[in-house]
């Protein structure tokens, strides 16, 4: 990499962190924004003036733009936490530094499909790389992608498709079990689309259900939209008087439930996983379906979190994550009334942070400078972009 494009690189990567367009930035320096795109392409350099302008505006020394300091962009890399819902990118730098983040569509190929799940994620990768080439390490948390066979097929596909870039495609749990390293032994529990276990030991991790949505009947988004819709349905069959929860599916689906199959089944398990919130706002009338469906997918749940307890010694520590942990009052209670010897805890950290955190330990810079300026800069940027 030559002067030129060291400068533009670091020109870029402090204007995205600043959260400031070309157009924006070039308005500050009183130049065009095509000038300042061929600095940042390293096709021209800013004059004596603007770089001081450039290094005021950023906070930085010209040392530093200019790459002739030590504490540099440094090396880059990309953290990829993907789900039944949403696939999340993020790109950062061996300080912490956020470069870029961006959401996209599911990539658990047990949900989307693999073929569905591939251009997700091919298309997140290279946007990001479009951004900044110098990616070095790439790490891929996917939901779904604790079945070996998934695994190394998505894996050996991305770097087929993107050679020279390291990548590593393991289950999403490594992104939850690196959201909050509280001891060498603990369990830790995703509750979103679909649900899955992890136990953490000094040997290493073991999974614990999460065999997909055919087979998981506990507490996740799934079961609870497919009880729902299956006991709005039962209603038709004369099996039940029609409930809060029938009430609830049939306005979510705006007609009777027998009528919208053909939908129910074409838009896929997401939107089945939808139908979770009929289950909470009937719970929460005092409807008794519901009442059933919660309570007996959070026992299910809290059995299988018993048999992972039974894996390890001392104090039992469980980290609960996911969308569903929203209903804190009820899944906390009910699992403690069945789990009376288990720490629950639940944590608001992004499982993209996790991935992040674990392609930084595999690059050797995960220490607590890195991981504290790492959760201050993705909360920042959240917000900002929430607020935008």
């Amino acid at each position: 990499m030559n002067p030129s494009q060291k400068l533009g690189l670091n020109i870029r990567f402090y204007r995205k962190l600043k959260n400031f367009t070309q157009a924006e930035l070039a308005e500050k320096l009183f130049v065009t924004p095509q000038s300042l795109s061929k600095w940042e392409k390293g096709l021209a350099n800013p004059d004596i003036w603007n770089l001081l302008r450039l290094a005021e505006i950023f906070g930085v020394s010209c040392d530093r733009l200019l790459g002739n300091s030590e504490n540099e962009i440094g090396k880059i890399m990309l953290a990829v936490d993907g789900g039944g819902t949403k696939t999340e990118f993020l790109m950062f730098n061996n300080e912490g530094e956020i470069i870029s983040r961006s959401v996209s569509s599911a990539s658990n190929p047990n949900v989307c499909g693999f073929d569905n799940a591939l251009i997700c994620l091919k298309d997140g990768i290279a946007a990001m790389l479009a951004e900044n080439s110098n990616v070095s390490s790439v790490f891929l948390g996917i939901a779904g992608c604790g079945l070996p066979e998934n695994r190394k097929a998505v894996q050996n596909t991305l770097r087929g498709a993107f050679p020279g870039v390291e990548i590593e495609v393991q289950s999403d749990l490594y992104n939850v079990v690196h959201t909050a390293e509280i001891a060498e032994s603990y369990i830790s529990v995703i509750c979103g689309t679909g649900s899955s276990i992890c136990v953490k030991t000094p040997k290493g991790l073991q999974r614990i259900g999460g065999y997909g949505y055919l087979f998981d009947k506990t507490y996740n988004g799934f079961f609870l939209g497919k009880e729902a819709i299956a006991e709005a349905l039962a209603f038709y069959d004369g099996k039940m008087n029609v409930s809060t929860l029938t009430s609830e599916v049939e306005e979510i689906l705006g007609g009777k439930a027998k009528d919208k199959l053909n939908n129910i089944y074409s838009l896929g398990n997401d939107y089945i996983a939808s139908f979770s919130k009929a289950v909470f706002n009937a719970y929460d009338k005092g409807d008794r379906c519901a009442t059933e469906i919660i309570e007996n997918s959070i026992e299910a749940l809290a059995k299988q979190i018993t048999h992972a307890a039974s894996l390890l010694s001392g104090e039992k520590n469980v980290i609960l994550s996911g969308g569903l942990t929203h209903r804190s009052d009820i899944l906390i209670p009910l699992l403690r009334k069945h789990c009376p010897n288990i720490k629950f805890t639940i944590t608001d950290i992004p499982q993209i942070y996790g991935a992040a955190v674990y392609c930084a330990k595999k690059n050797g810079c995960a220490n607590k400078s890195f991981k504290d300026k790492l959760k201050k800069s993705y909360f920042e940027m959240s917000k900002e972009q929430n607020n935008a």
